[in-house]
This record gives C-alpha cells, sequence and structure tokens, in this order.
C-alpha cells in the first residue's frame, strides 16, 4: 500500500512503522519534459526493537537464611511489547548461579548467612532482550534459633515433671538454652537450667511454667518458648475398720477411719 502523506518525501517518520513491516521506494525522474518509468528500491524488513530495563527491586535489602527473596522490575518496549523470556541471573559471592536461572524468587534453600547475593536482570519481549542490565543486591543474615517444649502429661504429686526441648537453627548453629520455672506465678530460682522439677515440690493444684531462651553460637536470641501445665488432684484411699465386734440395741457403734491414705 502506498502512502501519500510520505509523497516525495526522503523520510519515513519511525512513528509510522511497526515490526514486521517491509517497505520499499519507488522513484522516477523528470528532466523537464517527459517522467522516467518506477524504479524500486531494496525492500527493507523493519526488525524488532529491544526492551529497555527500566527499574528493578528485591523483596528484601538483608534477609535471614530462613528467607525467601524475589525480584522485581519494569521495562519499556517501543514495539508494545509485554514482557517474556527475560534473562534472570543470580550471583553469589560473585559466582554465577546456573541453576537459578530464570527464577523471580531465589529460595531459601539456597542461601546461607554471610552470603552477598545479586540478581541482574536483562528485560525480554519474548524475542529480544535489553542490551543493558539492571541489578540489585541482598546480604544473608544469621537467623535466630527457635525452641520447641513437650512438658510430662497428667503430672501428680508422684511426678514425674519432666521437659523435652527441641531446637533448630536455620544456619545449623550450635544452639544453647536459658531455663527458668515458675509455680503458681513466681520464680522457681533453685531450677534454673533444670529440665525437670523433683517430686518433693509438687503439689496437687499446681500450676508449673516453663520460659526456654534459645541462643546460637552468634549470639542471636530467639523467641522465649513457654509451656505450663497444672499438677493432678490424687483421689484419697479410704480404709474404715469396725472396732466394735458386737453390738447391741442401742449401744455405740464404734468405726475407725485412721488407716485411710491421701498421697497429696
Amino acid at each position: 500500500a502506498s502512502f501519500t502523506f510520505a509523497e516525495n518525501s526522503m523520510n519515513i517518520p519511525s512513528s509510522f512503522t511497526e515490526k514486521g513491516q517491509n517497505w520499499y521506494a519507488e522513484v522516477r525522474v523528470n528532466d523537464g519534459i517527459e517522467w522516467s518509468s518506477w524504479t524500486s528500491s531494496n525492500t527493507l524488513l523493519v526488525q524488532n526493537t529491544a526492551p529497555i530495563t527500566e527499574s528493578i527491586s528485591l523483596s528484601h535489602s538483608e534477609a535471614k537464611t530462613s528467607d525467601s527473596i524475589s525480584v522485581e522490575f519494569t521495562m519499556s518496549d517501543k514495539d508494545g511489547d509485554t514482557e517474556s523470556n527475560s534473562d534472570i541471573t543470580w550471583w553469589n559471592n560473585g559466582i554465577r548461579q546456573p541453576s537459578l536461572t530464570g527464577l523471580t524468587t531465589l529460595p531459601a534453600a539456597s542461601t546461607l548467612k554471610g552470603e552477598t547475593w545479586t540478581v541482574m536482570v536483562n528485560a525480554g519481549d519474548g524475542t529480544d532482550v535489553s542490551t543493558a542490565s539492571l541489578s540489585a543486591n541482598v546480604t544473608i543474615l544469621n537467623s535466630a534459633p527457635t525452641a520447641s517444649l513437650t512438658l510430662s502429661s497428667n503430672v501428680t504429686v508422684l511426678g514425674p515433671l519432666n521437659l523435652i526441648i527441641t531446637t533448630d537453627d536455620a544456619d545449623g548453629d550450635v544452639v544453647e538454652t536459658d531455663v527458668t520455672w515458675y509455680r503458681n506465678g513466681f520464680l522457681e530460682g533453685s531450677l534454673t537450667g533444670e529440665i525437670s522439677v523433683p517430686t518433693q515440690l509438687l503439689g496437687p493444684g499446681q500450676t508449673w511454667a516453663v520460659h526456654v531462651t534459645p541462643t546460637d553460637s552468634d549470639s542471636a536470641t530467639g523467641s522465649t518458648a513457654i509451656e505450663s501445665t497444672t499438677v493432678l488432684n490424687i483421689e484419697p484411699v479410704a480404709q474404715i475398720e469396725v472396732e466394735t465386734e458386737t453390738i447391741w440395741i442401742g449401744e455405740w457403734a464404734h468405726l475407725d477411719a485412721s488407716q485411710s491414705s491421701d498421697v497429696d
């Protein structure tokens, strides 16, 4: 199709072209009397214009080993193409990690404390990628440890009241714990650091709570874990003896319950 607006013009503005179009020019000359026949130029195919990566951001500037880190970026494209097949690479301390190429999220399982990760993005439009890349960095910090607690169930004055502590550290650090016990809301200082309560301290109806704070080898302190239980009452055992073997009408019968017992 011819474009009358471009007649006798030596240039076609870029705003009138789209990728995939074939353009050529036809020219004839005049000597003042006659016109020559039309001559066609070579055909020009309008190629795809690569996009431009405009901005990049990471979900974290500092992260822990338990955090997954995602990247977001924007692009512009003169052809109006949408983002597709972008070139995304991840670098750990300056070394490219090929297994993560193309991922928009850096998995937590891939990171360790002390590492510096860099993501580089060349936005793509499905045909080409931007010639200039943008990058962003994130530092992996130490993760605080965690602790979970289990106390003995159905505890009575006969015991046992034992504590089981399970700790975890995403960095694999050695974890130490600080253990304190509270009886009816008051600190029982004699049990600091202990993982069981001796039977002589147990009484029916008491509420025992234990607080455990984990700390890793980098001195990072995790959240304090708390667990509590109530000491159950043990039913008494009744034992009655009849002291009067023979009973006459109008006489007293004597019974003795002194041998009854209660463990509590």
